[in-house]
């Protein structure tokens, strides 16, 4: 159950804010930042909405992995950076994953910046990129859209990203990591991309909501600072009440500054009322109370105000209605300020502890957002953010009541694998000019651990370990051929002392390095064709004729013996077709703007691209006359393309140079294989080039 500033309920499923708004455009890129992480959700439910997938993970099958292949390849960077502590795991190397190496902290910021060709849209909460996050606890989130004409201001977007800059700069231990460079060059993209998109003048009367971001980290002003800050922008008195949403509070046996630092935020003569949602059970054999939180809490009232009073109130967990019955774990974090004047509201990723609120000298990095309206001017934007906010059922404290100590979020699991020392850089798969496959390992200094050895995922053969680097002359870089067809996601290092394995984790140098996947290899002409000329989307042909395949390969099915004649060999009307499929390529190239290097890379390199065409004619060409001449249309057809663009997309001449250099290589690669014999087809070729190449 997710909470948002809904303005019906206050209740909405968090997974749908990943599918596009009507006109939201080509998906372009998207970069999150999550503590605990599931690969798989992430895949298949955040990445499949995000990107429109058609087809289903459970029931497609190899449809859904090409419709996922070619829209992955066609985006400019899908990066997760994840807290060190929860970055294991299998993936499609399509997408990057980041870990977030903190010394002594974590990062625990949950960010997600989804970016269309006509919106960006910016997730901040308290949930986890897992499915528990998403679809069992009780979490709180805003969603803001940016847009041409939108209301928000732009500074709120300036400051998540550099926030992100800053996050991946602090979080890595090398400046030339290529998936930390695509991350950088996609936020940069944004930014220029926005520059105007949002309100630029400064917020001024009561009538608007105030949006602004609260973010926090190494060196940063702590959360009080912060909330201190934009309320005086709105109001000359401070808040009189604040009630605290946290499922973690600091342990019972520390001072709890961040109980003692809210006072500071609040009126600071008369009344001021703080109230803390916590978990709680009634112990009835003994008429106890049982609270799960620190009893300091209730200590942390300023001395000698008699005037001050601090609250608890029980939060649900198990819901038992006619609608629902579920026990939903309380993951939310939010903060409620008001007076008769003002309200002021923070949700997002910061628990009510040390790290969380960064008042210690080791800081998380947190992200949230801060919602501020008039209860005077505005009563319907203060009742928007309430809904949700959760009810008040003030518990009675008394003099037996226990309090309970609970989990620190702030803690990692005791079951998280061993950590990676930092002077394991980066490991990078790759594929040289002539395709064979390998990885690099970077080490940041020679200081390696004494006895360490990388292994495969399944931990059964190393591939590199203390003796044969010392016998290499201890390098900072070290290539090792990869000979299996499936890339690695990552390999388990061992030293001595570890008692279990650590997960280095594998990104690829570009799209290039990955090999097509196999319903994509070595596709025959004619379904190359069927896809040029199909208005179709790539999945629902190659879906059609794997079902055909499958199909014919069965004994018991009857086919018209007129279709057993394969007129495919037919010079002239094999000729005729492939011309046909030319101009359909054409059209579709003309069709709409690029709006991403990677989707015109796909269309031209890719497994379905223009080079696999020409490279595909000459393998199955029943001449060297039919094939010249076939390589020639395509190189003419190239020529005549006349590339759209808009305000947002590839420049029309940046596309056009691509497409020269395709004929080039096309000139320099292919044409030699050809042995032309017939004077006045190699007098066609020359002139379809020269004209092309103009």
């Amino acid at each position: 159950m997710s909470r948002n500033n809904n303005y019906n309920t206050g209740y909405a499923k968090l997974i749908d804010y990943w599918s596009p708004p009507p006109k939201a455009g080509e998906p372009i890129g998207c970069v999150t930042t999550t503590y605990t992480f599931s690969p798989v959700f992430f895949e298949e439910d955040c990445l499949s909405r995000f990107l429109k997938l058609e087809s289903d993970p459970d029931n497609d099958g190899s449809v859904f992995l090409i419709e996922r292949e070619e829209k992955m390849a066609s985006v400019q960077c899908i990066s997760v950076l994840v807290d060190q502590h929860y970055c294991k795991g299998a993936r499609n190397l399509r997408w990057d994953i980041i870990p977030a190496r903190i010394p002594k902290a974590i990062m625990h910021a949950k960010i997600s910046v989804l970016c269309w060709s006509n919106l960006i849209r910016v997730i901040v909460g308290s949930a986890n990129l897992t499915e528990q996050g998403y679809r069992m606890n009780q979490e709180i989130f805003g969603s803001l859209d940016f847009h041409e004409g939108s209301e928000i201001p732009v500074a709120v977007l300036k400051s998540i990203l550099d926030f992100l800059s800053e996050m991946v700069d602090r979080c890595t231990n090398s400046p030339d990591q290529p998936e930390v460079n695509r991350w950088r060059n996609f936020i940069t993209n944004i930014g220029q991309l926005t520059k105007n998109w949002g309100r630029i003048e400064p917020y001024w009367g009561s009538k608007d909501i105030r949006i602004y971001s609260l973010l926090i980290g190494p060196g940063r002003p702590d959360l009080f600072d912060q909330v201190r800050n934009y309320w005086n922008e709105a109001s000359s008195r401070p808040p009189e009440d604040a009630w605290i949403t946290s499922p973690f509070f600091d342990p019972p046996d520390s001072s709890n500054i961040p109980a003692k630092r809210i006072w500071e935020v609040l009126n600071q003569r008369g009344t001021a009322c703080v109230c803390y949602y916590v978990r709680a059970e009634d112990n009835k054999d003994k008429r106890q109370l049982i609270i799960n939180a620190p009893e300091s809490l209730r200590k942390s009232a300023p001395n000698q105000r008699s005037s001050v009073d601090i609250r608890f109130a029980r939060l649900t967990e198990l819901f038992d209605t006619k609608e629902i019955k579920a026990f939903r774990p309380l993951h939310m974090k939010s903060i409620w300020l008001q007076n008769d004047e003002w309200a002021l509201y923070v949700i997002g990723s910061s628990n009510f502890t040390t790290r969380g609120t960064g008042v210690d000298r080791i800081a998380n990095f947190e992200a949230n957002i801060v919602y501020m309206a008039s209860r005077t001017q505005n009563k319907a934007a203060v009742n928007m953010l309430g809904k949700s906010s959760l009810s008040r059922d003030y518990l009675a404290i008394d003099e037996h009541t226990l309090w309970d100590r609970q989990a620190n979020e702030d803690e990692p699991d005791s079951e998280c694998p061993t950590l990676l020392p930092f002077v394991f850089g980066y490991a990078i798969y790759d594929r040289d000019e002539h395709m064979v496959s390998f990885v690099r390992f970077h080490f940041s200094s020679q200081d390696l651990p004494k006895g360490f050895s990388i292994s495969q995922e399944d931990g059964k053969e190393v591939l590199y370990d203390e003796r044969k680097w010392v016998e290499d002359g201890k390098p900072l870089e070290q290539r090792l051929a990869w000979k299996s067809d499936l890339p690695p996601s990552g390999f388990n290092v061992m030293w001595d002392g570890a008692k279990n394995p650590a997960w280095w984790p594998v990104n690829i140098e570009s799209a290039s390095a990955l090999p097509p996947p196999p319903e994509l290899k070595d596709l025959p002409l004619e379904i190359l064709m069927s896809i040029l000329t199909s208005a179709r989307p790539l999945h629902q042909v190659i879906g059609a004729w794997l079902k055909k395949k499958q199909q014919c390969n069965r004994p018991d099915v009857v086919i018209d013996p007129h279709k057993k004649v394969d007129t495919t060999k037919f010079l002239f009307q094999r000729t005729r077709q492939i011309s046909w499929a030319l101009r359909s390529l054409k059209e579709r190239f003309e069709e709409k703007p690029f709006y991403t290097a990677e989707s015109l890379h796909w269309r031209l390199r890719g497994p379905i691209g223009v080079l696999t065409l020409a490279q595909t004619i000459i393998r199955e060409g029943k001449s060297e006359d039919e094939k010249v001449f076939l390589v020639a249309e395509i190189v003419l057809e190239l020529g005549r393309i006349n590339p759209k663009e808009d305000t947002r997309s590839l420049k029309r001449e940046v596309v056009a140079e691509e497409f020269r250099k395709i004929i080039r290589e096309i000139k320099e690669t292919i044409l030699p294989s050809i042995q032309i014999t017939d004077g006045l087809m190699n007098a066609y070729v020359s002139k379809a080039f020269r004209e092309s190449l103009k």
